[in-house]
């Protein structure tokens, strides 16, 4: 289950993103052996209007090499002024081999719709460093 600090982690990355084309993160996250743990969890949408826009396109660019990623496109509940309203995001999830504890990472590039120009808007590099428990 993704926990509300992961999906604001998430966000604060986007809105980051959303001042310079391309940024790079790097987060940390400790999941539980033997199982699947959300790692991120990102969707976009106009402020103003509550309104979603379509998810942007996952790539892992570099894989974990102690499991797997797999990314999966979800409903999230908007809050605050657009209570009731959702969007279509992508939730980022990793399922590290079987029995295996220690580290591990995987790179992560979300890239956003482009804009009516054919221009991307915007992408988001993000380093996950997974110790696994």
């Amino acid at each position: 289950m993704i926990t509300l600090k992961y999906i604001a982690a998430f966000i604060v990355a986007i809105a980051m993103a959303a001042f310079s084309p391309t940024d790079s993160l790097a987060e940390k996250r400790t999941v539980k052996a033997n199982t699947t743990s959300g790692l991120a969890f990102n969707f976009i949408f106009e402020r103003r209007s509550c309104k979603p826009l379509p998810p942007g396109r996952v790539t892992v660019t570099r894989e974990p090499e102690h499991g797997t990623i797999e990314v999966r496109q979800e409903r999230h509940k908007l809050t605050e002024r657009c209570e009731g309203a959702t969007a279509l995001g992508n939730a980022i999830y990793y399922t590290p081999n079987r029995n295996y504890r220690g580290p591990d990472s995987v790179r992560i590039r979300v890239s956003y719709p482009s804009d009516e120009n054919g221009r991307l808007r915007r992408s988001s590099n993000t380093t996950f460093r997974i110790t696994v428990e």
